[in-house]
């Protein structure tokens, strides 16, 4: 299952694979693409918010720009701002307005971030489930070959991931109580 996002010049893809998701960003700047194993994925996540820096000082100069003249404007007696104000005011908007928020998901050796706008919550959402379902299917069988105490660790980390529930938990424990 494939889901990707854009959103200005940033391209996201997420290829959800038995075993990991296969993540790739691109944007002005850089891209990377890799595969992320999904005990290496955290259930912890950030916000992060990028926008555009040379909008907001082409504004500032503009601006300055903008006062400078009708300061001198004022001291002359013409009485109207001038036009580079209205332009400072332009690109001001431009960068209030485009940007791009992400919600950032903590890896072993990596993040992988998530555009706020179209599937954003279909991504995180299919993660999860992806997540659940691979660290259930590795790790969510009693192992007669394992100490009870390392087994019963493993089963607590199940549930701290939120891989198995708290009945779930308690279960294999009584089940670990009864054999030893």
């Amino acid at each position: 299952m494939k889901i990707e996002q854009k959103k200005l010049d940033t391209r996201i893809a997420f290829d959800f694979q038995p075993d990991g998701v296969k993540y790739s960003m691109t944007d002005k700047n850089h891209s990377e693409s890799f595969t992320i194993p999904y005990e290496e994925i955290s259930k912890d996540t950030s916000e992060f918010e990028e926008r555009n820096q040379w909008f907001r000082n082409v504004a500032i100069y503009l601006g300055i720009l903008g006062a400078i003249a009708a300061g001198y404007n004022f001291r002359n007696g013409v009485y109207k701002l001038p036009i580079w104000l209205l332009i400072a005011g332009i690109f001001f908007i431009m960068y209030r307005v485009m940007r791009v928020q992400y919600t950032v998901i903590a890896c072993s050796d990596c993040q992988l971030f998530v555009i706020k706008g179209k599937y954003h919550d279909q991504i995180l959402k299919t993660l999860q489930a992806w997540r659940v379902n691979h660290l259930q299917t590795k790790y969510g069988k009693l192992d007669p070959n394992n100490d009870p105490n390392t087994e019963l660790r493993k089963f607590a980390w199940l549930k701290s991931e939120g891989a198995i529930t708290d009945e779930e938990f308690d279960r294999v424990k009584a089940q670990l109580m009864e054999r030893f």
